[in-house]
């Protein structure tokens, strides 16, 4: 089974979603899933 898991989070950091969110993916690797996470980009302010 392959998973696709879209996230609207900034990675890392030290809320608690960011955490759930590898924790979810640690789940469903072990199993037997494949995963893949989709982040978006974020740019800089000022660049």
């Amino acid at each position: 089974m392959r998973i696709a898991y879209p996230a609207l989070i900034a990675s890392p950091n030290q809320k608690a979603h960011t955490t759930h969110t590898a924790k979810n993916c640690g789940a469903f690797t072990l199993h037997g899933a494949a995963e893949e996470v989709a982040v978006p980009l974020r740019r800089l302010a000022g660049l």
